[in-house]
């Protein structure tokens, strides 16, 4: 008899979706439910645990308290300091937060939603992040925290958005992740604003139409000049100017993108005489653009580049059709690399085989190494929860709750203003928030909102995205 080792049988999407719409229900806040009582803490005080990176409560007895022993030394030889006038730098409170309240502001359209069928690509995203984001709320609260979790289902609706806004437990909230819909988002970010409260946002790029002179607007997803800046950087570290061709159809607003490249290119050398990328620019209407030769700028002795400034789904075909030229363009083994946005990876379109022949590199808000123990460990307890495999934003919800909770622990509502000195390395994202401005000032005070100025570069390599060198 051959024993077989018995495997838990993975959920379905409509499955799944039930399960953690039930864990939302049980989690959710209710305006009528009372809430939590905080434990006491009698006996016991706050320290910071540098393995963890959280503030715990210990028993003052378990606390090692270090002595320190008098010298007397003779005052000639080290006379008194003398009198001066010194500049009086007033500093921040810093307030020890024993209990937090986050408001997840997720589209999630349970009303609507009812079986697998419903339950598409979109929906799917808020759903991990949510299962994510509850796995690091759980793993702080095991640690001895109060963390509360209320889960919102904005529905994608202004009206809805306005009432959760106006719900009486928002006056004890601390942290605010969400909304998705740019029009809730800028709603919201001004609510953040009038009542002090840091609004973070996982999905959207912003600009100064959501909010301007907020600093306590957090945007995690960078924006475009960013993704530009992040693929000019890596671009410029491995090949010279005259390799590089930055791609577009003749139009003025594809066109126009090719800005963000030469100004990341004149700031990275310090230098505004620093030369321009070469353009190719295809005016060729037809749907294979037939009428377009990319042999004549391939080379045998060197690599082409070839920047791909194109994230929408529309302008998937073409895409497809110039990556399919330069594919068939070199038959001779010329080498080739191109460089793009993250969204090019979901065209679907495209042929894997593509991905690897012509090198695709893409820039990306996060990675996350299958083979680190900590990754392992959360896809493993991911798996096991939920029934199911973690998709990205599972690994986002995980770690922007596992970031800012901490802060928020030691910061308080002034929370936005320590963001920029907390670099952070997680399973999936980095943290480098910055300051976005208008004008020549730097003061933080005065910034239109702050955003994550971390991105990773990926190149497609046996059969999957991996970091670039």
């Amino acid at each position: 008899m051959i024993l077989a080792q018995s495997h838990r049988q993975l959920l379905n999407g409509s499955n799944f979706f039930w399960l953690l719409l039930c864990l939302i229900i049980l989690s959710s806040c209710d305006p009528t439910k009372r809430i939590k009582k905080t434990p006491s803490h009698e006996g016991q005080v706050r320290v910071y645990n540098p393995e963890t990176g959280l503030y715990e409560w210990r028993d003052k007895e378990t606390i090692k308290i270090d002595t320190v022993e008098w010298t007397k030394v003779p005052e000639e030889n080290f006379p008194p300091i003398e009198k001066k006038e010194i500049e009086v730098v007033e500093e921040l409170p810093v307030e020890i937060v024993e209990e937090l309240r986050i408001a997840l502001m997720i589209p999630l359209n349970a009303r609507v939603a009812n079986g697998a069928s419903n339950l598409d690509a979109k929906t799917k995203r808020f759903v991990h992040f949510y299962a994510g984001a509850k796995i690091a709320i759980d793993k702080l609260n095991n640690s001895g925290n109060t963390v509360f979790l209320d889960v919102y289902d904005t529905e994608e609706q202004s009206a809805k958005v306005r009432s959760i806004l106006d719900n009486s437990n928002m006056e004890s909230t601390g942290l605010i992740i969400g909304p998705y819909n740019s029009n809730n988002l800028k709603a919201t970010a001004a609510f953040g604003k009038e009542n002090e409260v840091t609004v973070v946002s996982p999905w959207l790029p912003t600009s100064t139409s959501t909010t301007s002179s907020n600093p306590r607007f957090v945007n995690i997803n960078p924006s475009l000049p960013t993704h530009c800046y992040a693929l000019t950087e890596h671009i410029k570290k491995h090949f010279t100017h005259d390799q590089v061709y930055l791609v577009a159809r003749n139009v003025e607003k594809e066109k126009n993108r090719f800005k963000y490249f030469n100004e990341a290119s004149k700031i990275i050398d310090g230098s505004m005489s620093s030369p321009a990328f070469k353009e190719y620019v295809v005016d060729d209407n037809t749907p294979l653009l037939e009428e377009t030769d990319i042999n004549p700028i391939l080379s045998n002795s060197r690599t082409t580049v070839f920047v791909m400034p194109y994230y929408s789904k529309r302008d998937e075909a073409f895409v497809y059709s110039f990556l399919q030229k330069v594919q068939i363009a070199r038959e001779n083994g010329e080498s080739v690399v191109v460089y793009g946005f993250p969204q090019l990876r979901n065209f679907s379109s495209i042929d894997k085989d593509y991905f690897e022949n012509l090198n695709i590199h893409i820039s990306a808000t996060g990675f996350h190494n299958k083979s680190t123990s900590d990754v392992r460990n959360f896809y493993d307890h991911f798996v096991n929860r939920y029934g199911t495999y973690p998709i990205e934003d599972a690994y986002e919800g995980h770690d922007i709750i596992m970031y800012l909770v901490p802060l928020y622990q030691k910061y308080g509502r002034a929370i936005y203003k320590y963001l920029p000195d907390n670099y952070a390395s997680l399973l999936h994202l980095n943290f480098e928030l910055r300051g976005v401005y208008g004008g020549s000032s730097e003061n933080l005070d005065f910034a239109n909102y702050q955003e994550n100025k971390s991105l990773k570069i990926l190149e497609f390599e046996n059969f999957e995205f991996q970091l670039a060198n």
